[in-house]
């Protein structure tokens, strides 16, 4: 969805969107979005606030097993337009005000590569198909959580080796 700056009030708007956006990491290539947005002009820089859902297939980090997963977000971000960054190019620290700047070419805003970046970051590092996922058994690959197995797993942290020594003495 693209949005020409000039017709953005400077009081502000409200856009409720309902579309597909573009994830490079899921397999349709396309993820439903809902995001009730607030924009707001003023010059030049526009300020976008809002949240946003979206559900997204994932495969569990523990057992590998494919599922969907809801994800939200908060939306608060300044765009301002594209040579206001050749003036920033320095190499400086960013105040936290400045975490939420993005910057935008020409007349127009694509809110849909926003709300694609938002979904993007919204994606959990590990995520789990539940919180008690028991994972795949490192000794037999069984899926721990249908096929419980017999296998020995013993981990024994090494630093801690010596110590096992002197208690084993001991008894």
């Amino acid at each position: 969805m693209k949005i020409k700056v000039s017709e953005i009030p400077e009081e502000g708007c409200w856009l409720e969107i309902h579309e597909a956006v573009e994830i490079e990491h899921e397999p349709s290539g396309r993820i439903p979005v809902d995001a009730s947005l607030h924009l707001r002009r003023e010059g030049y820089a526009v300020f976008i606030n809002g949240d946003m859902q979206a559900r997204v297939g994932l495969n569990c980090s523990r057992c590998l097993e494919p599922f969907e997963d809801s994800l939200s977000a908060e939306v608060h971000l300044t765009l301002l337009p594209g040579d206001y960054g050749v003036m920033l190019e320095e190499s400086r620290e960013l105040s936290p005000d400045e975490m939420n700047t993005a910057f935008y070419e020409g007349e127009e805003l694509d809110i849909g590569c926003t709300l694609a970046e938002h979904v993007a970051l919204s994606i959990p590092l590990k995520p789990l198909c539940r919180a008690g996922c028991n994972g795949i058994c490192s000794v037999c690959g069984a899926d721990r959580n249908t096929d419980p197995c017999d296998c020995m797993q013993e981990e024994i942290d090494e630093r801690l080796l010596k110590l096992r020594e002197i208690l084993e003495r001991k008894e």
